[in-house]
């Protein structure tokens, strides 16, 4: 069944299509960057000095090593990095408009490219700055080769897109069900013996390269000084297993039902499209009307379901797992196009609308406060320095304590991390309160469902951090009796914040006076005080940016 879109219906579409790719383009420069980005970026960071310790689902920081070098500052370069996603995305696009005009028409594959781009969270995190967009495009890249059959080469390049993308994130093993739903399809269009040979070769290069690439890798790793990493297969295999288990072996089935949930009455045309096109395509198998192409469109909408038991579908994953998905939608589309051609109008008036909500969504979340504490940092600290943040929002300095994602937070409330010996191993002499569990513990008084630190870890945060300039903190202590004692845990130049004079280690020291503090305990008289570290930090004399630093997904 061959469908075709009207000059009228093809031009709409072709609207839907550039405005959605135009609002993602802006978002690019103006989008809040999420902590994940600035993980992203960290990695590059480490393996640019020789400290990644970590080779597993680290194999992008081979593709970035570039970034580093760019004279911009942190933000900046994760935008040019988005960039480069951008491109990898357009470059999936086409993957998947060839893959559904080479199983159905152009007419319904232009179709199922604008309902992807209309998808809720697409136009915000198709293009962010992680390992989603390059391993999609690699991946539907693979796939795009295998459907397209002909020469052996590309059998061959298949299985080098294919083998580096699984080295980039595991994720791409939840595209393994579109893989056989196009082999069923290209088995039936060119036979067994050419299909057989083709896939053979593809899997086989895979796997081969894919070792060779992981050994190369982490040799590179376990020659730097900081990596505990054991480069062979049999640890790759180990560490891939403990991670599946992580993320998928979950209690609690939706874990991130909200978001779904979400997703679904964000983009109702996409889902109404994927839910529609597997009905038809199932009842083509059972009527056997087409059941070939039926049951590689049913394949291809498996993965879809692993937002039943994969703990980490979080906004970012949708664009990624929707991309190979999107071909389920292919009878929908082909039906709109022939039968229910009375409701393209309506079908495109949804597409239009959810895109303006989309932009209207996260216009608002901006980069502003980010740039302001990212400056504020380097101004404050033009020599690099140990630093206490979420994620690692500042990569070209020290991160102190671990990442404090929701797998992180659940780490460390089991005792397996602990950001009080961090702080006394680095000194970290900054702190950007950009997770509700810093803020927290510097400010009791706040209140949250939100997992928090340790109470003992929450205890040398607020003994030993005072605030600088609003969530950026820094090393210091509020003496608040007329004498005593205190501990110091972050050695440095302080600068004594008081009236008059107060007594330090049985010396006299004028208020504003600048004096080294090593660690261990200390005695003052005098009254109250504050020590600050640094000598004489600046300080803006305007308000704090009232908006947080990282915005919700």
């Amino acid at each position: 069944m061959q469908a075709a879109l009207s000059p009228l219906h093809a031009r709409l579409v072709l609207v839907v299509i550039a405005a959605a790719l135009l609002m993602q383009a802006v978002l690019v420069f103006r989008m809040n960057v999420n902590w994940d980005e600035y993980w992203f970026l960290g990695r590059i960071y480490l393996a640019h000095a020789g400290e990644l310790a970590d080779p597993f689902q680290n194999f992008h920081v081979h593709l970035f090593s570039w970034l580093p070098g760019v004279p911009l500052n942190e933000i900046d370069q994760i935008v040019a990095g988005r960039l480069v996603m951008f491109g990898c995305e357009l470059a999936a696009l086409w993957c998947l408009y060839f893959i559904c005009r080479t199983l159905a028409d152009k007419a319904s594959a232009l179709l199922v490219v604008a309902l992807w781009l209309c998808s809720t969270y697409t136009i915000a995190h198709g293009a962010s700055f992680r390992t989603d967009p390059v391993a999609a495009t690699l991946l539907m890249g693979a796939l795009a080769l295998l459907v397209a059959g002909g020469a052996w080469w590309r059998s061959l390049l298949a299985g080098c897109l294919a083998a580096v993308s699984l080295l980039i994130t595991v994720k791409g093993a939840f595209y393994l069900p579109v893989f056989v739903g196009i082999l069923v399809y290209v088995w039936r269009r060119d036979g067994r013996a050419d299909t057989l040979r083709r896939f053979a070769i593809a899997g086989i290069v895979t796997a081969a390269l894919g070792a060779v690439l992981w050994l190369w890798h982490g040799a590179l790793l376990a020659g730097s000084e900081a990596s505990v990493a054991d480069p062979s297969l049999g640890q790759a295999a180990n560490v891939g297993g403990n991670a599946a288990s992580t993320v998928m072996n979950q209690q609690e089935w939706f874990a991130r039902g909200s978001y779904i949930l979400a997703w679904f009455a964000g983009g109702i045309a996409t889902a109404l499209a994927l839910a529609t096109g597997s009905i038809l395509a199932a009842r083509n198998v059972i009527a056997r009307r087409a059941p070939v192409l039926g049951m590689t469109v049913l394949l291809c909408a498996l993965p879809l379901f692993s937002l039943v038991f994969y703990r980490n579908a979080f906004p970012y994953f949708f664009p990624f797992i929707m991309l190979p998905t999107m071909i389920a939608a292919l009878p929908a589309a082909q039906r709109l196009l022939t039968d229910w051609q009375t409701r393209f109008g309506l079908v495109v008036l949804i597409l239009a609308v959810s895109l303006a909500v989309q932009f209207a969504t996260y216009w608002p979340r901006d980069q502003a406060t980010q740039r302001q504490y990212t400056a504020l940092a380097h101004r404050i600290f033009p020599e690099p320095a140990p630093y206490i943040e979420r994620s690692t929002m500042l990569p070209s300095f020290q991160k102190s304590g671990f990442f404090m994602s929701t797998l992180g937070m659940q780490r460390h409330r089991q005792g397996v991390d602990s950001l009080a010996a961090s702080v006394a191993k680095d000194g970290p002499p900054l702190l950007l309160a950009s997770a509700p569990a810093l803020a927290m513990a510097l400010d009791p008084s706040l209140t949250t469902d939100m997992p928090q630190l340790l109470p003992q870890d929450a205890a040398i945060l607020r003994d030993n951090y005072i605030q600088h300039w609003g969530d950026l903190w820094v090393a210091g202590k509020t003496l608040q009796a007329a004498s005593g004692q205190f501990d110091v845990v972050i050695p440095g130049i302080y600068t004594l914040e008081c009236n008059g004079m107060r007594m330090i280690d049985g010396r006299n020291r004028n208020c504003g006076a600048t004096f080294r503090l090593g660690r261990g305990n200390h005695e003052w008289t005098g009254g109250e005080a504050t020590l600050r570290w640094g000598d004489h930090l600046y300080r803006p004399d305007r308000p704090a940016p009232s908006g947080p630093i990282y915005y919700d997904l």
